[in-house]
């Protein structure tokens, strides 16, 4: 993988990350030559990494994320729909028990363990001082998933569960870097999708285009947290 006039970076099947100099040659990445640009690390943060993580069979999500008293509850939805806001709100709302998990991207595994949210991987839109997952565990169980549309603003915020197909189609579709997949890699992705739907409910949360409702979508994502599975 690599764009105009940076270096190479070589992403084995085991999800290995190396630099790869001009000539051919795997560099060293104690060596300060050449050094790291810019945007070798946008690239590496960015696709490289997502890419790296899902031939290890993490999967990366565009969506945001928060946590309370250890359950972490994922927001999905176009650009726009208000994902960003929505965690910051709840991130904000320390005296909710409420705390930012993701702002751009949420890594997600499923399986015989569990599904879980893994708060530690870079938020490209938020400066290093303002990292959410430094002060996280390594790991979240992941309680809900809401995939967000808008609603009028003068409606209420509405939950409906999304039955497992519908939910699984709804991950397939915000999963970041799906086109750099192979076939192996979409096959298991696809396997994911389904695994991850039949373990962690999925609603879709229509979101009232108005600041003032955000409370509002607090109080609603909270009593989903408190609906049986």
């Amino acid at each position: 993988m690599a764009l105009d006039g940076l270096c190479w970076q070589l992403i084995s099947s085991a999800g290995r990350i190396d630099r790869v100099g001009p000539d051919g040659e795997l560099l060293d990445d104690r060596d300060p030559s050449p050094p790291w640009s810019d945007d070798d690390r946008e690239l590496l943060l960015g696709p490289g990494l997502v890419l790296a993580l899902a031939l290890q069979g993490t999967w990366c999500l565009h969506a945001s994320a928060a946590v309370r008293e250890g359950q972490a509850v994922a927001f999905l939805g176009e650009s726009g729909v208000g994902k960003s806001t929505l965690a910051a709100h709840l991130g904000g709302s320390l005296q909710s028990g409420w705390h930012l998990v993701a702002d751009d991207i949420l890594p997600v595994t499923a399986g015989e363990g569990g599904a879980f949210a893994w708060p530690r991987f870079p938020q490209r839109k938020l400066p290093a001082d303002a990292q959410p997952g430094a002060a996280l565990p390594e790991r979240l169980p992941l309680a809900a998933i809401c995939d967000l549309v808008p609603a009028a603003p003068e409606a209420a915020p509405a939950a409906e569960r999304l039955p497992e197909a519908a939910a699984a189609t709804a991950l397939l579709r915000q999963t970041a870097g799906a086109r750099l997949f192979d076939a192996a890699l979409l096959e298991a992705h696809l396997a994911f999708a389904a695994e991850l739907a039949a373990r962690v409910p999925v609603y879709r949360l229509a979101v009232p285009r108005r600041l003032e409702a955000l409370g509002e979508v607090r109080r609603c994502v909270e009593e989903l947290l408190g609906a049986p599975a």
